[in-house]
């Protein structure tokens, strides 16, 4: 099975190299997080046995809420809660998408961009119902 993190080795400066530009931050601290996580770069917890004189190192995990190896438990958890709150009835999922042209703006007003998106999606969904 290939983790994330592996891709993300294998293909960081490619990717870097094209979406750099794109990225904020909070995206290369994510990309930085995962790839260290259960490596040595993460840091070492080192375990030693008193009964049997046993020494263990460990690399701990990254924690980050984006990558699949820390959050899988947190992830299974909160989709069973959810589950559990949802009503006996039929569910349906609407999507609203945006013109390509669009993307640039949205990305760089993300926080005015998809509160209006939000707005305008819960107006055509009541004038329809």
């Amino acid at each position: 099975m290939i983790e994330l993190a592996q891709i993300a080795r294998q293909y960081q400066d490619e990717f870097t190299q094209k979406y750099a530009k794109q990225m904020k931050g909070v995206h290369h601290q994510a990309l930085t997080k995962i790839m260290a996580c259960h490596t040595p770069q993460a840091g070492a917890m080192l375990y030693h046995c008193d009964d049997c004189q046993t020494n263990s190192t460990f690399h701990p995990s990254c924690g980050h809420r984006h990558c699949p190896a820390c959050q899988h438990k947190s992830n299974s958890d909160w989709l069973t809660l959810q589950q559990q709150k949802l009503l006996p009835v039929d569910y349906y999922l609407v999507t609203f998408t945006l013109p390509y042209q669009c993307r640039h703006f949205i990305w760089t007003h993300q926080k005015w961009a998809y509160q209006a998106m939000f707005t305008a999606a819960k107006q055509t969904l009541d004038a329809f119902f």
